[in-house]
């Protein structure tokens, strides 16, 4: 079975508010999870885009999949964290070598995958869902807590 995983990181200025968003697909389009996460202030694109890529892996991980049995395609619009990773790009920013060392960290634990750049319109569920991060931050999501 192949998976797809669909990566991107949305920063509301660069640097600024920021958020990751992840959807993983079977090659039958079945959505198999997806997944967000606030990044917080003052995170630059680049840096979301390395912690989007980040999340997909875990995400992946966590499935604990057959070695044998699946190829993960990991997906993102972030042309420079493809590059970085497919060793066309040498990372040279201090920001991003250690989101580069985690990512390649978590790719040694998933057998079989590859990693590639589409357009941004080719990854908007994604993209979506890094915005619904920022949207939903914690902070705002205490208001509608019940009183106790």
């Amino acid at each position: 079975m192949e998976i797809f995983a669909y990566a991107d990181g949305a920063s509301r200025g660069n640097p600024g508010v920021a958020g990751a968003g992840v959807i993983l697909t079977t090659d039958d389009d079945e959505i198999i999870t997806f997944s967000t996460e606030f990044l917080g202030d003052n995170v630059t694109n680049n840096v979301a885009e390395y912690r989007a890529v980040i999340l997909a892996a875990r995400s992946v991980v966590g499935l604990g999949l057959n070695k044998n049995s699946n190829i993960i395609h990991i997906i993102t619009d972030s042309e420079l964290v493809v590059k970085q990773l497919n060793g066309e790009y040498v990372v040279r920013s201090e920001k991003l070598l250690p989101l580069f060392r985690i990512v390649s960290a978590l790719f040694d634990k998933i057998p079989t995958y590859d990693i590639s750049h589409v357009t941004r319109n080719l990854n908007k569920l994604a993209d979506r869902l890094a915005n619904l991060a920022i949207n939903f931050k914690i902070n705002d999501l205490k208001k509608y807590r019940p009183k106790k």
